[in-house]
């Protein structure tokens, strides 16, 4: 341990947010892109939105888990930003993309419930690290 990491506890690293953010939009986006594709080739047009929707919240969900887990010192804080920022690029992908950009009022509790669940599953496969052994007493 150098004397800067002791300046500096647990600092959030800016890059790793932004790898997640840009990490779990991708996969929502290709997989919004895979159904909406599938989904011209049949008339089932409910069953495509509902597979769309379900499949969305589980990438969101593991991705999620995916970030905990990949940052448990800071976990919670670097959740909430992962959060903050995929909900800003997804309201920025529905203004530049031309869509309705009224379905973007649902996404931050959609988001939220998604970060609760996939931070709760990191937390069980990989808990926060010890930093110092606990003395025992004999």
């Amino acid at each position: 341990m150098t004397t800067s990491d002791i300046a500096r506890p647990h600092r959030i690293r800016l890059l790793k947010v932004l790898r997640d953010v840009v990490a779990i939009f991708v996969l929502t986006f290709l997989w919004g892109f895979a159904v909406s594709v599938a989904s011209n080739l049949a008339p089932q047009a409910r069953l495509f939105l509902a597979a769309r929707v379900i499949g969305t919240f589980a990438i969101l969900v593991l991705g999620f888990a995916a970030s905990g887990i990949l940052s448990p010192e800071k976990r919670w804080r670097h959740l909430s930003l992962v959060a903050a920022g995929l909900w800003i690029v997804g309201v920025m992908h529905a203004v530049i993309a031309g869509g309705n950009t009224s379905r973007s009022a649902g996404l931050p509790f959609l988001i939220a419930i998604a970060t609760g669940i996939g931070g709760g599953l990191s937390v069980l496969v990989k808990r926060k690290p010890n930093k110092a052994p606990h003395p025992t007493t004999l």
